[in-house]
């Protein structure tokens, strides 16, 4: 009987071990690419999703302001001589107060114009206000009639809109008094309550 001497054997055992290391290290120690960084999406930014709320309607600013919009199918200034009027308040020309929503507070600028109760045209501009002042501006056209002494005003065409931003609907009622006032509610969005405005005066107009 011939005995292999140990020398040997021991280098076998060593070069098996060897090539089982090689092996597990070629594979990624067992578990598919290692390359550091490009194991998932980089930078993906969750989408948010839709808007619920109304923050505004786009573009206009404070009358007080420059405007980037503003730009609208009704004309600011006072009441023209033909335009309809509702329990003693001339509808059109152009209004300033503030309305909320989600946003919470936030300044309007409303220019309403009209040459009869059925056909009304307006722009509705919202703007931040100090206590406010995140809210972006933004601008849209609106229209809409007279009905049973309430002036019914609903969004129509985006002129400068913000993202996330929805356009809303009005429903006011005409108060006169020293200023003119409107005052309502604000439909179409989820978390919108009522708005105030009254007539301009001829430097915020």
């Amino acid at each position: 009987m011939r005995r292999e001497p140990r020398s040997l054997r021991n280098t076998g055992s060593l070069a098996v071990v060897l090539f089982a290391g090689l092996a597990f290290a070629l594979t990624g120690c067992g578990g598919g690419s290692a390359t550091p960084g490009v194991d998932g999406p980089v930078g993906a930014a969750a989408v948010p999703p839709p808007g619920t709320e109304h923050r505004g309607n786009a573009g206009g600013s404070d009358p007080g302001d420059s405007r980037p919009g503003g730009t609208g199918a009704a004309a600011g200034g006072p009441p023209s001589a033909g335009g309809p009027v509702v329990a003693g308040v001339a509808v059109d020309g152009a209004w300033r107060g503030s309305y909320a929503c989600a946003q919470g507070t936030t300044g309007l600028s409303l220019r309403i114009a009209g040459t009869g109760p059925a056909a009304l045209t307006a722009t509705f501009d919202f703007y931040p206000l100090p206590e406010n002042p995140t809210v972006p501006r933004g601008s849209f056209t609106m229209t809409g009639s007279v009905q049973g002494g309430q002036i019914r005003l609903d969004g129509h065409e985006w002129v400068s809109r913000p993202a996330g931003y929805e356009m809303v609907n009005l429903t006011g009622t005409p108060r006169a008094g020293t200023p003119d006032r409107v005052e309502g509610s604000v439909r179409g969005v989820g978390g919108c309550t009522g708005f105030s405005v009254e007539r301009a005066t001829p430097a915020e107009s």
